[in-house]
């Protein structure tokens, strides 16, 4: 599969739960407030300074994430898998 290339998008109040974004290029994306991605695969996603704040995660995998300068305040990652992510 082709990797996605999402840099700096405005992902900020879309819902896309279930949606698979893994090894996707965010970074720079701006994912927060009402950001609806419950259960969504974003494992080995790039998310450098990705605005995350006040985004909806929740069993999200993110699971070998690379989330360097991320904004995650607020952020709901209530059992989400980080494994193996660089925060």
């Amino acid at each position: 599969m082709e990797e996605a290339a999402l840099k700096g998008v405005d992902l900020s109040n879309v819902y896309l739960s279930g949606a698979d974004l893994s090894e996707a290029n965010l970074g720079h994306a701006d994912l927060n407030d009402a950001a609806f991605f419950q259960g969504a695969n974003l494992s080995g996603a790039y998310l450098g300074e990705a605005n995350l704040s006040g985004a909806f995660l929740p069993k999200a995998n993110l699971s070998g994430a690379f989330l360097p300068k991320a904004n995650l305040s607020g952020a709901d990652l209530s059992g989400a898998d980080l494994s193996d992510a660089d925060l």
